[in-house]
């Protein structure tokens, strides 16, 4: 009886102590921060998405084509991209052809005295012209010109003041009409449109320049949504890590307490795991700061709604490829480069622009010259152009006219000058080619 009694206690001390490591608290739990205990509660904010929150599945084709159409630096770089040519455009305007035309009237009046018998007192000349004219990139100016001329005088018409036997001298308006032709050229400067030919090359570079600047731009933005893609993917992965390493931690905590209730180990290894629990907790809290960083990069690039949320949808791949070719890529680099090839560029208009400033600094000796067939009556101007016997088309009356002009700067230190540090810029960007 009493070894039955016996047993029966033993049972219910084992069932008590068993129980009683169930039920009680964790004696060490207090060395875990607050904020740790307090975190289990929590959802992570990744997680806990308010419905009024945009959530945004991204592929990486989708982030990068998301990011082309709504990024506002690319939106104003593709806008920048097609007035790259404006400058070469303005360039080719003053080499169009451009409708010319005028009207000229002149009045005098003159005291009557011996020297305006006969030229008259009053005198008017009216002009009216229309042409067209044409800047060639040669250096030859070329224009043709048709006009008709008013001319009056008041001479010998005042019978008072004319003596009768002269008052037969007294004409009508005439009427002069011309078809003139111009040209000039510059003989020395320039070498027939070479520096001409040489500011247009220029232009055309600083255009593929500035479009290659605005593409690297582009690729830039691409590349970095592309990391911050491959970051956020990452740090989501980093954070599922965490969480189920905190998870198996607090797991294996929880049953070395059980087993320090049963006898089956020591304090101070509930301690070492409740340590491991609490850095495991920060490494993660750190990993989701890092995440949420990463989000907000990204939206910022994609210029999406800053209260939105993103959640990549593409498997990252663990394999790294095997085909690469290190000397060929460097040799693509050095030909593909935006920064390396805007260099050469740049060389290329510095050497013109050396050869330009050194022609501003030779003679200049232009020639010019017009001819002109004229035609004169006192009826009506249309009669200089249907007559053709004294009108334009007969060429019975010419009239022609040719000039030499020539100019040389003298110790003009603004050209030198210029020349210098067109000598340097050369320089320099050699040096920058060799490095």
């Amino acid at each position: 009886m009493y070894y039955k009694k016996k047993r029966t206690l033993e049972k219910f001390l084992v069932f008590g102590t068993i129980l009683l490591t169930m039920i009680q608290p964790t004696w060490s739990e207090d060395i875990l921060p607050e904020e740790t205990v307090l975190e289990e509660n929590k959802k992570s904010p990744v997680e806990n998405l308010g419905d009024s929150k945009k959530i945004l599945r991204l592929t990486l084709k989708d982030a990068v084509n998301y990011v082309l159409e709504k990024n506002i630096t690319i939106q104003n770089a593709k806008m920048e991209y097609v007035k790259a040519d404006g400058g070469e455009l303005k360039n080719e305007s003053q080499f169009t052809w451009n409708l010319i035309g005028g009207i000229t009237v002149f009045r005098t009046t003159l005291p009557a005295n011996r020297n305006n018998i006969f030229a008259g007192t009053k005198q008017s000349q009216d002009k009216l012209s229309v042409g067209i004219e044409k800047n060639f990139r040669t250096g030859t100016y070329a224009k043709l010109e048709a006009s008709t001329t008013r001319f009056d005088t008041s001479a010998f018409e005042n019978p008072s003041t004319t003596p009768s036997n002269l008052a037969a001298l007294a004409i009508p308006p005439l009427y002069t009409g011309a078809l003139t032709i111009t040209l000039s050229q510059e003989i020395l400067k320039y070498s027939f449109g070479k520096t001409q030919k040489e500011r247009e090359a220029i232009l055309r570079q600083n255009t593929v320049i500035k479009r290659e600047e605005l593409i690297y731009v582009l690729s830039q933005l691409v590349a970095q949504t592309l990391i911050q893609y491959w970051s956020l993917n990452i740090y989501d992965s980093n954070v599922k890590t965490l969480q189920d390493l905190e998870s198996n931690t607090r797991n294996i905590r929880d049953l070395t307490v059980r087993k320090r209730n049963l006898g089956l180990s020591e304090g101070f290894e509930v301690n070492l795991w409740n340590s491991i629990l609490s850095q495991t907790a920060g490494n993660l809290e750190k990993a989701k700061v890092s995440r949420k960083e990463a989000e907000r990069n990204l939206i910022r690039i994609l210029n999406a709604d800053p209260s939105s949320k993103i959640e990549g949808v593409t498997d990252l791949q663990e394999n790294v490829p095997l085909d690469f070719n290190v000397e060929k890529d460097y040799i693509y680099a050095l030909d593909h480069r935006t920064d390396l090839k805007n260099l050469r560029k740049q060389r290329e208009i510095a050497e013109l622009n050396l050869k330009i400033k050194e022609a501003e600094d030779m003679p200049s000796l232009k020639l010019s010259g017009a001819y002109s067939t004229r035609g004169q009556n006192i009826v009506s101007p249309q009669q200089n152009l249907t007559d053709g016997n004294r009108g334009v088309s007969s060429f019975k009356y010419p009239e022609a006219y040719a000039a030499f002009q020539f100019s040389y700067p003298l110790w003009d230190k603004g050209i030198k000058a210029d020349i210098r540090n067109a000598k340097l810029d050369v320089q320099n960007l050699e040096k920058k080619k060799l490095s």
